[in-house]
């Protein structure tokens, strides 16, 4: 198991690797996790929240959301980036 780091870094990978985050990838650095999930906007958190912490499918973030799953993945997608940039440079 990786930390938070490792497993951000996985934006380098084709996009439907990146999406493939386990809770114990981002659990593994609780800290961190924390203080980034802090500079994230409500629906940012919550779309995070729902993949990585309760391990549910873009159709199910989709439709707890009201959103599109293509809408899903974008957003999830965006709010990756936006976790690495976050990082300060340690990813």
């Amino acid at each position: 198991m990786g930390n938070v780091a490792d497993c951000l870094n996985k934006l380098n990978l084709p996009i439907e690797e990146a999406m493939t985050f386990t809770c114990d990838d981002i659990l593994s650095d609780a800290p961190l996790a924390a203080e980034l999930l802090s500079r994230l906007e409500e629906d940012e958190r919550e779309i995070i929240l729902l993949r990585i912490y309760g391990e549910l499918s873009f159709a199910e973030v989709a439709k707890i959301m009201k959103i599109s799953v293509f809408a899903a993945r974008k957003r999830y997608q965006r709010v990756l980036t936006k976790l690495k940039k976050y990082s300060g440079g340690i990813l």
